[in-house]
């Protein structure tokens, strides 16, 4: 019998828990040896007085925030007959309601949501498993929709792939925002362009390892900030994503192999569009050049091409 193992992602998930903890058991430790190091030596002021208490609440929050990963991030088991989530073990026949896409909170703090798969059972216990933190979510996903769902025999194939030479033109629908005009692309112009102009300002010899870490600052600054700068382009077949700085950057989806389109954001990061193709594999794209006009033309666009959107835009 076929099944189907989950497996934690090595970046979303073991990364970024890693380097998380790290950073907070770094700074409780660094104020508590504060703390001591000003009693031997008798300087210890009024507010040194609490580094104690706040080194022992950054320490719990961070067995907390361990704590929070591994239980939304349970390991998940399924076959044709039962899934197991965690140390919980269900049957299929008692599943009352599937749902493979949508945002659930990630319930540890503050108000993340992430797409994820939620499965409701006969006595109404939910459970909830989240795309992003495993690398075998398009595996799992597509198994429960073609074998649980749909009652097929086995998964359907991969995609057939796109010849990029056969979608060279006849891209009629563009939405493109302006660089120039748009807070991350100013934010680059001034920032990385500042940075580049103080490094080759500084001459003496003695700065060079400052002027590497500099010039690494400005790489950094403009590929974090070119990954929020895609624009779109449509055909009644295709859509095209490029990038406004990153020139040789483009993905190619065919229309038919979409699934369905998502705009969203988080918090205060730029619109995004999210493709989940027929075989869940998904890719986000930020789009912080468009305006709220090109989103909802863009809108227009695609659901005239018959391609479901999902607007969780606040527009």
């Amino acid at each position: 019998m076929e099944k189907i193992v989950s497996k934690r992602h090595k970046g979303y998930f073991y990364l970024t828990l890693t380097l998380g903890s790290i950073f907070l058991l770094g700074l409780a430790t660094i104020m508590l040896v504060t703390y001591v190091n000003a009693c031997k030596d008798g300087s210890l002021t009024s507010k040194q007085n609490f580094l104690p208490l706040i080194s022992l609440g950054t320490y719990i929050f961070t067995i907390y925030l361990v704590y929070c990963y591994f239980r939304n991030v349970p390991i998940v088991s399924i076959d044709k007959n039962t899934i197991s989530i965690g140390k919980s073990t269900y049957n299929w026949i008692d599943a009352t309601d599937i749902k493979l896409s949508g945002k659930q909170q990630f319930k540890c703090f503050g108000n993340f949501k992430y797409e994820s798969t939620s499965i409701t059972f006969i006595d109404n216990t939910t459970k909830v498993f989240f795309d992003n933190f495993y690398s075998n979510t398009a595996e799992i996903k597509s198994f429960i929709d073609n074998v649980i769902i749909n009652k097929k025999e086995s998964v359907e194939n991969s995609l057939l792939p796109i010849d990029e030479a056969d979608v060279a033109n006849g891209f009629c629908d563009e939405i493109k925002g302006n660089v120039f005009t748009s807070y991350r692309g100013i934010f680059m112009l001034v920032y990385v362009g500042g940075i580049v102009f103080l490094d080759f300002k500084l001459e003496n010899t003695n700065l060079i390892g400052f002027k590497c870490i500099l010039s690494a600052l400005a790489i950094f600054l403009f590929f974090a900030l070119s990954l929020q700068m895609h624009f779109f382009l449509l055909s009644k077949d295709y859509l095209l994503v490029k990038n406004h700085t990153l020139l040789w950057k483009k993905n190619i989806f065919r229309l038919s192999d979409i699934r369905e389109i998502v705009f969203e954001t988080h918090d205060k990061a730029p619109y995004c569009l999210r493709v989940i193709t027929k075989q869940y594999k998904t890719k986000l794209f930020g789009a912080g050049t468009l305006r709220n006009n090109n989103w909802l033309e863009l809108k227009d666009m695609l659901e005239r091409y018959g391609v479901k959107v999902r607007n969780e835009l606040p527009i």
